[in-house]
């Protein structure tokens, strides 16, 4: 039997103390510090929810853009945003009924601000985003005369 070190029980505890959103895996660590992301769940492409939150968002492409929002589309049996496997620990993580429509909202910084179950108005999302400190900095570095 193997004993575990002081280091190695402080590691666990520090691992298993974290929200989820920060063991992420790769699907969505790519993205962290550079992107707020909109993930769209829903149990298929043919969702009327998910088809909704799509047409909302299209003509706010620019301003999504210019907020630095990327949408990802995750079903329970993979996307092009995600191979099933990652999908799968995506609704785990983020407790997701793989039957109904959820949309989240996640800031640069990995952590979950926004949850719903119905479509996100395009009035509301940029309202949470425009609201985050992060964006009030971005909006304020903007501002500044460059080369002063």
């Amino acid at each position: 039997m193997k004993i575990l070190t002081p280091l190695m029980i402080g590691t666990l505890v520090f691992l298993l103390g974290l929200p989820a959103d920060v063991l992420l895996g790769q699907v969505l660590a790519k993205y962290q510090w550079k992107n707020r992301l909109l993930l769209l769940f829903a149990p298929n492409s043919g969702d009327t929810a998910l088809n909704r939150q799509l047409t909302l968002m299209q003509e706010y492409e620019a301003s999504l853009n210019e907020r630095d929002v990327k949408i990802l589309v995750i079903f329970p049996t993979g996307s092009k945003d995600c191979a099933a496997e990652d999908c799968q620990g995506l609704y785990n993580d983020y407790q997701i009924d793989p039957h109904t429509f959820s949309a989240l909202l996640i800031g640069k910084d990995g952590t979950e601000k926004l949850r719903s179950k119905t479509a996100i108005s395009p009035t509301a999302l940029f309202s949470v985003i425009d609201a985050m400190p992060m964006r009030r900095e971005e909006l304020t570095r903007k501002s500044k005369p460059k080369g002063g």
